[in-house]
């Protein structure tokens, strides 16, 4: 129930940023970033894809490939592609996510271990076992050093 008001008030919110700011202002993309999230926690999964690819396009007009705001709405559109196995493109944009994130934050960040595992299981589904293995093991390395041993996406 609170995601379905919630993404009631973000459709309000981007139908007056497109009115008043235009599709490419900081403000709209954050609209449709936060409409898209909610979207995708609602199992609204089409359009959760639809406004995270706006907001990432946006994103990348007005900040740049580099801003932090892009490159985060880059891997949240990569977990849509890959929550809707939409295999091919997730690789694709899961590598790019990756190594954005690494740039931006460093190999051993949480949201960069994260995509490493996701993308890990991009290549599991496509029976790539060696390359899956590469991308769980950095997962796992990276996260047992920041997080410790017996943190449970270490154990995990």
């Amino acid at each position: 129930r609170k995601w379905s008001e919630a993404a009631k008030k973000f459709e309000a919110s981007l139908e007056a940023y497109l009115r008043l700011l235009g599709p490419t202002h900081e403000s709209t993309c954050s609209s449709y970033d936060h409409l898209g999230r909610a979207y995708r926690e609602l199992g609204r999964y089409s359009d959760a894809e639809k406004h995270l690819k706006s907001a990432e396009a946006g994103y990348l007009k007005s900040l740049g490939p580099s801003h932090s705001y892009t490159v985060e709405c880059s891997w949240r559109v990569f977990e849509m592609l890959w929550e809707q196995r939409k295999i091919e493109d997730a690789k694709k944009k899961g590598k790019s996510a990756l190594s954005a994130l690494t740039k931006l934050h460093g190999p051993e960040h949480f949201t960069t271990l994260r995509v490493s595992l996701w993308l890990g299981g991009v290549y599991v589904f496509l029976s790539r076992y060696d390359t899956a293995l590469s991308y769980h093991q950095r997962a796992f390395v990276g996260f047992e050093k920041t997080l410790g041993p017996e943190n449970s996406e270490t154990i995990n």
